[in-house]
């Protein structure tokens, strides 16, 4: 028998990161996202943030990435604000979509910010993290503003 540690140079697993969010919001362990943060109640709702992690082919686009979470929602349309960037010398790709779409009756707006890590497997896979924010359509202003900054203050751990 072989026995194999995880993660590995064949399997590496996700990239370890850290994410800074307001005070006031509350960390939850979701689903199926890596961690997600929860904004205090505004009008019966909670702007929230979510990240995912997976290990995903290089042939997939990080603007595809985006468009997908955001089509798992039912949009109504997918907006893409022509920010994608490569990655800087110290910096990550990133790619930006947005929506608005319709959750238990009421309009919001969604923005899915994506990036990757520059790990390589020899399958050639890679550590792809999709932050997916969602505000009231209403609240769009203040909330946006919110969520954009805990995204930009994404960082991989070195």
């Amino acid at each position: 028998m072989t026995v194999v540690e995880w993660p590995n140079a064949i399997s590496p697993g996700l990239w370890p990161f850290r994410l800074a969010a307001p005070e006031q919001w509350s960390a939850v362990e979701p689903d199926e996202g890596l961690i997600a943060f929860l904004g205090p109640p505004v009008d019966g709702f909670r702007a929230n943030l979510v990240l995912f992690g997976r290990r995903l082919p290089e042939d997939l686009t990080l603007g595809e990435v985006a468009e997908l979470a955001l089509l798992d929602g039912g949009p109504h349309r997918v907006v893409d604000p022509g920010i994608d960037q490569p990655a800087a010398p110290g910096g990550l790709p990133v790619a930006v979509r947005s929506s608005g779409t319709v959750v238990d009756g009421r309009e919001v707006r969604q923005i899915a910010v994506v990036t990757e890590a520059p790990d390589h497997s020899p399958a050639g896979l890679r550590s792809v993290y999709t932050m997916l924010g969602t505000c009231l359509a209403g609240r769009a202003d203040p909330d946006e503003s919110t969520l954009t900054s805990v995204m930009a203050s994404f960082e991989l751990i070195r």
